[in-house]
């Protein structure tokens, strides 16, 4: 008698692990697939290349002005979000991410000099040093992938870690606007 009373329960363990192994495992944020990125013009790209935490966002532009946007499809961004810029120079990059907006440029007729500026919905200013969660270090780097000063020639790049502080649990959307050069 006792086991034909187990019958019904072992029936419904069985089809409780059938089920939970139909559904799918939330995705982490160092897995494959975990960010989904679209650019807006045919000749623009973003390759996303995702190693252990770190996500890489290579970005290629054939005519040097373009936008993109990153979805994020896991339950959070990954430890590091790596932006590569492959432009020849970078005299606008906007990222737009929930009610922030990061503004940033190395403009080439300033000789180098940084351009930064972080604004909220409502807060046009926020003070940004480098010890700010909105802060960005931008690296310059050549073909061979070696630091370089000044702009890159073909085949080198503009690279930058997005700050932590852009990229809350909430904002689920980055959407990313570039300018290599300004044009008359």
């Amino acid at each position: 008698m006792r086991a034909t009373s187990f019958l019904p329960f072992a029936a419904l363990l069985a089809a409780a692990a059938v089920a939970l192994a139909a559904e799918p495992a939330p995705q982490k944020a160092n897995e494959a697939g975990a960010l989904e990125a679209k650019c807006e013009k045919e000749g623009d790209a973003v390759k996303v290349t995702v190693e252990g935490g770190k996500a890489i966002l290579s970005v290629t532009s054939k005519s040097g002005i373009g936008r993109a946007t990153v979805e994020r499809k896991a339950e959070r961004w990954p430890d590091e979000l790596i932006l590569r810029l492959h432009l020849r120079g970078l005299e606008a990059l906007n990222i737009a991410a929930g009610d922030l907006r990061l503004s940033t440029s190395l403009p080439s007729y300033t000789g180098g000099t940084r351009l930064y500026r972080v604004s909220k919905e409502g807060d046009e200013g926020l003070k940004v040093d480098k010890d700010s969660p909105y802060w960005m270090d931008i690296q310059v780097f050549g073909l061979d992938g070696k630091p370089i000063k000044g702009l890159p020639r073909d085949g080198g790049w503009f690279e930058m870690r997005l700050p932590k502080g852009l990229l809350g649990d909430q904002v689920k959307v980055v959407t990313l606007r570039w300018i290599d050069f300004y044009r008359q």
